[in-house]
């Protein structure tokens, strides 16, 4: 029989066979070694297959029917080595050890090595196995480009992202993950959009910005159609890849808006946009990549409701997350998607509702608006029910954020003008509190108590409709549809549109700037508050004609806008002085003063600030009535948001602390210089 045949019955008969052979006893010695131990059936030697790593079809093949696979001969070649260890190394010779293989049958299965192939390396067994590390980073060489300017463009009906580099970078982006956004730079003297594409190769980022000159018509051009459908050829040397991000959209729509609103605050040297492109142009990979100091991730939206403490943090962090220059890095360079931060933001502030945890100021305009705070006084005892509730199940709070949720249920009391609930002055200790109004603010009075049960019905069925026609991607004829509604509209009712009005961005500016001239003095001051924010260039005539005219104390809020305008509105507003007639020379004064107040605090009122430097050259007027109301505006600057007295002033103030809080609660008088989230989110 065949030696091949691996019957145990056969085992005394083999080695005395392998001895015959050769009359040298070394030669002899070490063959009959080699043949023990590629004997499955010996009875002192483990079979090969017991060294193999676990159960493998070659195993199986060689136990059925004693043929033997590659991977078995070298695994026995190896145990025959290691039995001669310390053996005369002329033993181990390749002639004493591959010269007469005993002539067994080959199993050619999934694992055999093959002929001529290097022999591998014994594993242990597959349960035991070490995890494999990972591979390591692939290093490019430094003919590699990893931060690139780019030029966008149109070709054809496609927006193009044309750059020129090298050969061997342009090879990197022929093939790596690609992920592509817009992009609105600030810090580099001149506004800059476009897009940025960021390649990851092999764990090293790379990017190639294409920025263009926000002044010139192309650029609106070009992103109207990203907003439209956010897809961009990348036109490389030899390559070109289409990219999409459908989600960013929106963005896109932000980043222009908010660039062309920093371009309308101020003017600008005539070389300014190329100086722009050669500072980011000398940024590298690392720099231009940089990240939000505060990153605001989805995984905020799955803890927030987890308990009181993870809807604490939450709230913490997305309050820090959305102040202006972290929010307008997240939005407009590090591609989180407005659907995704609206997202998040919804989530977190429904898990402090239900937590009673009240929300920053920035976002209280999220609740003037919904249906489940168009009552305040309603919400609040909303709030204070839930705080109850989460105390009493047992809550994660420390003391001192227990104490700050119930102050903050105090804050939206004293800052509604509402008398807080005997349950949230027992809470916090303390005796009878009133809403702190002062004597001639007259008592304010609910929706409810002035309006029939039809009436509010009919109201809220048309501020639904009209809701529902901002929702979305509005066309031309819903913008002029809810605008030219306004008029018919109560205060509560028009400031409750403004959060989406503002969300329209440079699209809504054209419409309000009629409402201007509206007969009921809130629908003016909407306008006007709704103007400066967006910075609506055009809106400079009217509001300056409004600064003069308005017989109401809303002056106050067109010198607001006026200053929100930059220190272009100088001009104008000296000219304003000038043609005022004597009579009314000491009120247009007072006025003028004010915005320019205004003007310099909008710019921070630090000295070197460019409004501030505007108004400063106003003291050397020959013209002594401008003169006068620069050094008052100066004068003033540490009271510049006192305002006037009267019924008429408080119900106008009244509706300016509405109004300015639906649309952001920094741009209230409260001394509050954080920006809010919204101005970033559709422009800045």
């Amino acid at each position: 029989m065949s030696l091949g045949t691996g019957r145990r019955d056969d085992a005394s008969r083999r080695a005395p066979a392998v001895e015959a052979n050769d009359a040298d006893p070394e030669r002899s010695a070490l063959r009959a070694a080699v043949a023990r131990a590629l004997t499955p059936t010996a009875p002192e030697t483990p079979r090969p297959a017991a060294v193999l790593p676990g159960p493998t079809a070659e195993a199986s093949a060689a136990d059925s029917s004693g043929t033997w696979s590659r991977r078995q001969v070298e695994a026995a070649d190896a145990a025959a080595r290691r039995q001669l260890e310390g053996a005369d190394s002329r033993q181990v010779s390749d002639a004493a050890v591959t010269g007469t293989w005993p002539k067994r049958q080959i199993f050619d299965g999934p694992g055999d090595s093959g002929p001529g192939w290097p022999r591998p390396q014994e594993e242990p067994p597959r349960s035991h196995r070490p995890g494999r590390a990972p591979a390591p980073p692939v290093r490019l060489g430094s003919e590699v480009q990893r931060a690139a300017l780019a030029s966008l463009g149109r070709e054809g009906a496609v927006v193009q992202v044309t750059a020129n580099v090298n050969e061997a970078t342009a090879r990197v982006w022929a093939t790596a993950p690609l992920k592509v956004r817009p992009i609105h730079l600030r810090g580099l003297g001149y506004p800059l959009v476009g897009v940025r594409v960021v390649a990851d190769a092999g764990g090293e980022a790379l990017v190639i910005d294409a920025v263009v000159d926000v002044g010139e018509p192309i650029t609106l051009d070009l992103f109207k159609q990203l907003t439209r459908e956010f897809k961009i050829r990348l036109a490389l040397p030899g390559y070109q890849r289409e990219l999409a991000a459908p989600e960013l959209q929106r963005n896109a729509a932000a980043c222009l808006e908010s660039a062309q609103a920093q371009l309308g605050t101020g003017e600008f040297p005539p070389d300014a946009y190329r100086t722009a492109r050669e500072l980011l142009s000398g940024r590298n990979a690392a720099q231009r990549l940089e990240p939000a100091r505060t990153p605001i991730g989805e995984s905020l939206a799955e803890t927030c409701r987890d308990s009181a403490g993870a809807a604490w943090v939450a709230l913490e962090r997305l309050d820090q997350g959305s102040r202006k220059e972290n929010l307008a890095r997240l939005l407009e360079v590090d591609g989180l998607s407005v659907d995704t931060y609206e997202k998040i933001r919804s989530a977190v502030l429904a898990a402090a509702i239900e937590f009673g945890l009240p929300a920053p100021a920035r976002f209280w305009r999220r609740w003037l608006g919904s249906d489940q705070a168009r009552e305040v006084g309603p919400f609040v005892q909303k709030l204070i029910a839930a705080r109850t509730a989460s105390i009493a199940r047992g809550e994660d709070l420390s003391a001192e954020q227990a104490e700050a949720a119930w102050r903050g249920i105090l804050d939206l009391c004293q800052h509604k003008n509402l008398t807080p609930p005997p349950e949230l002055s027992k809470a916090l200790g303390l005796g009878k509190v009133t809403t702190g109004r002062r004597a001639s603010q007259p008592q304010v009075k609910a929706a409810a108590e002035v309006t029939s049960p039809v009436q509010e019905a009919r109201s809220q069925a048309r501020l639904r409709e009209l809701t529902g026609r901002l929702r979305g991607a509005p066309g031309d004829g819903d913008i002029r549809a809810v605008v030219g509604n306004l008029p018919e509209l109560s205060e509560a009712d028009v400031a409750s549109l403004l959060p989406a009005l503002a969300e329209l961005g440079a699209r809504v500016g054209p419409e309000l700037l009629a409402c201007l001239r509206a007969p009921q003095r809130h629908v003016r001051q909407a306008a006007a508050i709704l103007l400066g924010h967006l910075g609506e260039r055009k809106a400079e005539g009217p509001l300056v004609t409004m600064l003069g005219d308005e017989p109401t104390a809303a002056w106050v809020d067109a010198a607001r806008a006026l200053g929100n305008l930059g220190p272009r509105v100088v001009g104008p507003l000296c000219n304003l002085l000038r043609s005022a007639p004597t009579g009314r020379k000491e009120l247009v004064g007072a006025r003028v003063a004010r915005a320019l107040a205004e003007l310099i605090r909008a710019e921070g009122a630090g000295p070197g600030g460019s409004a501030r430097v505007a108004v400063e050259n106003l003291l050397e007027v020959g013209d002594l009535s401008v003169s006068s109301a620069a050094r008052r505006a100066l004068a003033t600057l540490g009271a510049v948001r006192d305002e006037v007295d009267g019924d008429e002033a408080e119900a106008a103030r009244r509706f300016s602390r509405l109004a300015s809080d639906a649309i952001a609660p920094e741009l209230d008088a409260a001394e509050d210089d954080e920006i809010d989230e919204v101005e970033v989110e559709v422009g800045d």
